[in-house]
């Protein structure tokens, strides 16, 4: 939320919280941000539909690795009152891979792709074989980490040459935009604000040796994320035959070269890598809809977080305990054996989380649900087992059950820390997005 807040200082439209549900304002009126995405994705069906000159009714839809279980089902929600029948989920650098690996002749190859964009960085790392089977070894990201954090110590940093009063942040932010772009290709570039609306005008020159020790901090914390990959998945840098860079942010210079320093190599600079997860999406869709390509392919993705529930801990908070460890391949099924933890216990909570600290409260909550009459008896007799399915686009079901009374209890775990949106707020979502398309 902190983030979140910082963010908001550039944007034109307000953000708040009723009946603790995200909610933004602009225009007159509030929207969920399930409706601003189906927006997006309606106005981008319409293109399609132009293009193709037929009705669009079925898609493929790339995410960030990193979004959570909540952020995925959310997009799916925002397909469905986009109008379109959400086939699956895909990562954004499994999509690229494929985009990449497609055309690829090489007999079988090791391959991280590092995707940096305007909002979010992914890092994953592939193994493309030669029967066209991508598998996808180990995979991290970070949500809050892309160009606009860039943009935003650029303007932090002139913000603190001029002490001042700024009329208009979001006109400084573009600004800041426009310069990072500069300085892919120029050692420096001017910012001209022009009038400040008080009757005094602004500008300031930035190198581009400046640029990268105002993000310093930022780029070397995507370098531990690509480590982070090549340690989970248990292979040296050395193993590594090819880096492919998705997204306009990686034009960044210093972004290439930590990179080649890095791997010893150089990176693989994709023409058109704004379009190459939109063109892995689009033969994976082509895959999905029976079409025969001339390269056979099979992709088989992990979970980008670990899995699992809250346990008693009689000195502290308590413990989480993971079914699905981070980078399992899924679609997967784990189960596993829990008791109780106090005499002739009657219920117990089942609380859902994601994340990678010991400690429960320090991930994220995804949901819990009530398993009641079960066995009656003294404290670690009753046999509990916890069950997790996890399917194809990352979406969560879990289930418990008694095993010697047969009580179950499941949930689907939707949206963070709040009910899923209701079919008739879909349907009326829908009727909406028509209107605004």
């Amino acid at each position: 939320m902190d983030e979140l807040q910082s963010t908001l200082k550039y944007t034109p439209f307000r953000v708040h919280e009723p009946n603790g549900r995200l909610v933004i304002h602009g225009g007159g009126r509030d929207f969920l941000p399930e409706e601003i995405t189906a927006m997006l994705i309606s106005k981008m069906k319409v293109i399609a539909e132009a293009y193709l000159g037929e009705r669009v009714t079925h898609a493929v839809i790339t995410v960030p690795a990193c979004f959570t279980d909540a952020q995925r089902q959310a997009t799916k929600d925002a397909g469905t009152i986009a109008g379109l029948t959400v086939l699956r989920l895909m990562n954004d650098p499994t999509a690229a891979a494929l985009a990449y690996g497609i055309h690829q002749t090489r007999p079988e190859s090791k391959v991280v792709v590092y995707d940096l964009g305007g909002g979010t960085f992914d890092v994953s790392l592939l193994s493309m074989k030669e029967n066209g089977v991508f598998e996808v070894m180990a995979t991290a990201g970070d949500a809050c980490l892309g160009g606009d954090d860039f943009d935003r110590r650029v303007v932090e940093y002139v913000v603190g040459l001029e002490r001042r009063t700024w009329v208009d942040l979001g006109r400084l932010k573009r600004e800041a935009e426009r310069v990072k772009r500069l300085l892919s290709t120029h050692g420096s570039a001017t910012m001209d604000i022009g009038d400040l609306g008080d009757g005094n005008s602004f500008t300031v020159t930035l190198t581009r040796s400046q640029f990268e020790e105002l993000n310093q901090v930022l780029f070397e914390q995507s370098m531990s994320l690509v480590k982070r990959v090549l340690e989970d998945a248990g292979i040296s840098k050395e193993d590594v035959d090819e880096i492919i860079l998705v997204g306009g942010s990686t034009r960044i210079p210093k972004i290439q070269r930590l990179l080649r320093n890095y791997f010893g190599k150089e990176p693989s600079k994709i023409h058109g890598s704004e379009e190459v997860v939109a063109y892995g999406g689009a033969v994976h869709g082509a895959v999905l809809g029976g079409h025969k390509l001339k390269k056979e392919v099979a992709l088989f993705d992990v979970a980008a977080l670990s899995l699992g529930i809250d346990t008693y801990n009689p000195r502290g908070p308590g413990l989480f305990a993971p079914l699905i460890p981070r980078n399992t391949a899924i679609p997967t099924t784990k189960s596993q054996v829990f008791t109780t933890v106090f005499d002739y216990q009657s219920s117990v909570s089942i609380d859902v989380y994601e994340g990678e600290d010991t400690i429960s409260k320090c991930n994220h909550f995804l949901g819990k649900f009530e398993l009641t009459r079960i066995l009656l008896a003294r404290r670690g007799v009753p046999q509990i087992e916890v069950t997790f399915r996890i399917d194809v686009n990352g979406i969560l079901e879990v289930t418990a059950a008694d095993q010697r009374t047969g009580s179950s209890g499941s949930i689907t775990i939707t949206n963070h820390n709040r009910a899923r949106i209701s079919e008739d707020e879909i349907q009326r979502m829908i009727r909406d997005t028509r209107m605004f398309s």
